[in-house]
């Protein structure tokens, strides 16, 4: 499997964001993140849902850049410098950016990690009537986990801007956006031995530099033009941000309402039989996620309220029922969606949908009987769960389904607050348009 933000194989079914801190903790409960991780990387391959604000792609390979020429020095150490210089770029951008937003309201600062430290940092700056800043303050709880290095890090890999495992810049591709956003914001001199050294720098100056390089700000002609290269460097994400810059997403409109106006888009498109084909299979695929998820929130919901729920007690439970009943028509319209696929480019890996193939089958199968449904989804929960390997130990269920009754367990800690009663109330997963569609914008596609 492939972790959301690392790009990285790791153990089945464990996923980037599941809390570390909880031995119980999952964002999902019954195993559908390896599929959705399949079909998002099928459509837009390389993209990461978070990795969604283009400037820090040229924020990376700045930093990266600044650290100079390390030909002579030891390949770790490479690494430790280009790092600490990307990781004090970070901190100066992200104050640049709070500094300039604060004398123009029209620029927010959305998307930036760690967004709240820079401000209190900022605003300390203000109270002591200090005139100058440096990149001396912490920038989020785990700066090169969750900010730039973390989160674009390895998407900067895919994009061909760098070598993630040691920073270095592509020749072609990284070198040259470092470069460009280098000359285009006019970074000073004293912003860039401020990333080297910690010395301080004008706030002045790191105001007039937030204005150019803010992260609402357009990019510019050269790096506009190396944020293009890479996005269409993959033909299968060339020709569905094509698609997606087709389809421009309207106001509020949910991701996969705009995925069905893509899909009916494609018919017929033979060059763009593979992404109608993805896209197909997506919204099959989340009609299936949704309903069985709102089926395991109401095992939860009834074990909250009432403690403990023989399992009979919910062959009359309204919600559950509608669950059981919906189920087969949407599983049997995910199998064909999967099953009639015609092009190579699914066909070829389709083992990797198998083990949720599997899962739906079976609760499909048995929903008819109320209570044998209610052990498929139990069971399944206590499989993903201790498929997850957490600093050396397996993740607890978070019901207890041992008995003829069902409680939740010491570990529990997940599960919505609401009463859901409505596949609808249940997020689906985000298949990376969004991102995509600022990448769009960045590299000026026209």
């Amino acid at each position: 499997m492939t972790c959301r933000c690392c790009m990285v194989n790791i153990d089945p079914f464990l996923t980037s964001y599941d809390p570390s801190d909880l031995p119980g903790g999952s964002i999902d409960p019954i195993g559908f993140e390896r599929g959705y991780l399949y079909l998002a990387d099928k459509i837009l391959p390389g993209m990461t849902n978070v990795a969604s604000q283009p400037r820090y792609f040229s924020i990376l390979c700045t930093g990266s850049a600044l650290a100079g020429d390390l030909t002579g020095c030891q390949p770790r150490e490479q690494r430790l410098r280009r790092q600490h210089a990307i990781l004090r770029l970070e901190r100066l951008w992200a104050l640049a950016n709070v500094f300039a937003s604060s004398d123009d309201n029209s620029m927010p600062t959305s998307g930036i990690r760690g967004i709240s430290y820079a401000q209190t940092q900022a605003g300390k700056i203000e109270t002591k009537g200090a005139k100058h800043a440096d990149s001396q303050y912490q920038l989020l709880s785990r700066q090169i986990q969750y900010g730039a290095i973390g989160m674009y890090g390895a998407v900067a890999g895919v994009l061909r801007f760098w070598d993630s495992r040691t920073m270095q810049l592509t020749p072609d591709l990284g070198d040259k956006l470092g470069k460009a956003f280098l000359r285009e914001t006019k970074i000073p001199a004293e912003i860039q031995r401020a990333a080297l050294s910690d010395e301080p720098v004008p706030i002045s100056m790191l105001t007039e530099w937030g204005n150019r390089a803010h992260i609402s700000s357009d990019s510019g002609d050269e790096e506009s033009d190396c944020l293009n290269t890479a996005l269409h460097l993959n033909p299968v994400r060339s020709r569905m941000a094509r698609t997606l810059f087709d389809n421009p997403a309207q106001d509020d409109e949910p991701e996969l309402i705009r995925i069905q106006r893509i899909v009916k888009d494609l018919t017929g498109d033979a060059q763009n039989a593979d992404l109608q084909e993805g896209c197909t299979i997506i919204l099959c695929y989340e009609k299936v996620y949704r309903l069985l998820l709102m089926g395991f929130e109401r095992l939860l919901r009834r074990c909250k309220d009432e403690g403990e729920v023989p399992v009979a007690a919910l062959r009359g439970d309204r919600v559950f029922g509608r669950v059981r009943h919906d189920l087969p028509r949407l599983v049997d319209e995910l199998l064909e969606a999967i099953d009639r696929v015609q092009t190579a480019y699914y066909r070829n890996d389709h083992d990797r949908l198998d083990d949720v193939r599997w899962f739906v089958e079976a609760a499909a199968q048995a929903a008819p009987d109320s209570d044998a449904f209610v052990r498929a989804l139990i069971v399944r929960h206590r499989d993903v769960q201790q498929g997850k390997i957490d600093k050396g130990r397996r993740k607890l269920p978070w019901i207890d389904g041992s008995g003829n009754s069902l409680r939740l367990t010491l570990t529990h800690i997940g599960g919505r607050r609401d009463v859901v009663e409505d596949p609808d109330q249940i997020a689906p997963h985000y298949y990376r348009l969004a991102a995509t569609d600022n990448l769009i914008r960045a590299s000026r596609m026209s």
